[in-house]
């Protein structure tokens, strides 16, 4: 009898804990936290943009890069054929948003470097292919008036290619953090992004890629053959999140040329081709007092004269002679009659009789025909 009652006193004492367990468990389960998930792809904004400022027609694709300005948060970027809208989800914090057409990869002419930063991200040219041995001995040596940044003073150049045309505009942009902050309770997820409100900003992206048009006024042009040409101290690339050029001087041969008669062995040569524009540190039409003068753009031409063998260098420091028109992206040197230093070229006989000197042969008489218009 004494063994049973023993055996009773333990299983009580086994219920009566395991009674207690269940009662702690229970209270424990019933003060459990609730599930939280982190909710910052619920930070939303859309950009809509219009590409009216830059061309009649729109892009065929679009990229959106975003700069953080918190050094925490990293960079995203976005390619997308729909160039009117671009909808998306960033961490709250400060952004530089750059939106350009088309990709990256659809430009030949063109390199995106160091995109990973917007302090660094920029588009420039890339070298052409053809590169003359020296400006020095394609010029000559008027040609070469200071070494350029980065270049032995040997009047060695690197000739770039033209920028191709190109759209960007640059938003600062604040992401703000939604109705719950960073976290948000896992079961309100759905009323959470309902009532989020998106942010909205408004792109109008223009031309960062100028045309440039130049004429040159000539006496003597009748004795003219061919002009080749080369203008250096332009940009080379452009800061995109900073929207401005940097200020490293490229190389651009100018070959194709347009000959204009105006009046008697009087007349202009002209031609057209992309840029980036003027460099960071050029002021238009700006007296400079340093060994650079004239901003550092120089025209160098080379003629050759129709007797085929005559050969003329030219050079102009042409900063200060360029407009900057306000109503379309272009920028214009007009070297006229009043310019001092314009081409006087000396008369040559022609090549064998060929060109403006020849001989010309009468028309001979004959009956009168009459012309319909």
């Amino acid at each position: 009898m004494a063994m049973s009652k023993t055996y009773t006193n333990r299983m009580t004492s086994m219920l009566s804990v395991a009674v207690l367990l269940l009662t702690l468990l229970v209270l424990t389960n019933c003060e459990r936290r609730e599930l939280w998930v982190y909710g910052d792809q619920f930070h939303s904004l859309r950009v809509d943009v219009d590409w009216r400022k830059y061309q009649e027609y729109d892009p065929m694709g679009m990229t959106a890069y975003f700069f953080p300005g918190d050094s925490t948060l990293e960079s995203k970027y976005f390619i997308t054929p729909n160039v009117h809208q671009w909808s998306g989800y960033l961490s709250a914090g400060p952004y530089t948003g750059v939106i350009f057409d088309y990709s990256p990869s659809e430009y030949s002419h063109q390199e995106f470097i160091e995109m990973d930063k917007g302090s660094t991200a920029r588009v420039q040219q890339k070298p052409a292919a053809y590169q003359p041995d020296s400006l020095v001995e394609l010029y000559g040596p008027g040609a070469f008036y200071r070494a350029l940044p980065s270049v032995e003073p040997t009047g060695l150049y690197t000739v770039m290619y033209e920028p191709q045309d190109m759209a960007l505009d640059t938003l600062h942009m604040q992401i703000y953090n939604g109705k719950y902050n960073d976290y948000i309770p896992y079961e309100e997820r759905e009323t959470y992004q309902s009532t989020l409100v998106e942010q909205l900003y408004k792109a109008e992206p223009t031309s960062l890629v100028w045309k440039m048009r130049i004429r040159l006024f000539i006496t003597g042009i009748y004795y003219l053959y061919e002009v080749k040409g080369s203008i250096a101290g332009l940009a080379n690339g452009h800061f995109l999140a900073r929207h401005e050029n940097d200020n490293v001087p490229s190389l651009l041969a100018l070959d194709n040329w347009e000959t204009k008669v105006t009046g008697d062995n009087e007349g202009y040569i002209a031609t057209t081709f992309n840029t980036f524009g003027l460099r960071s540190d050029a002021k238009t039409r700006a007296a400079m007092t340093t060994d650079y003068p004239a901003q550092g753009l120089r025209l160098n031409l080379r003629i050759l004269l129709r007797d085929q063998k005559t050969v003329l260098n030219y050079h102009f420091d042409i900063g200060d002679h360029i407009t900057i028109a306000d109503d379309q992206l272009i920028l214009r040197v007009d070297l006229d009659n009043n310019f001092n230093g314009h081409p006087v070229l000396p008369y040559v006989e022609a090549h064998e009789g060929a060109g403006f000197g020849g001989v010309v042969v009468p028309w001979e008489d004959g009956p009168k025909v009459d012309v319909v218009f």
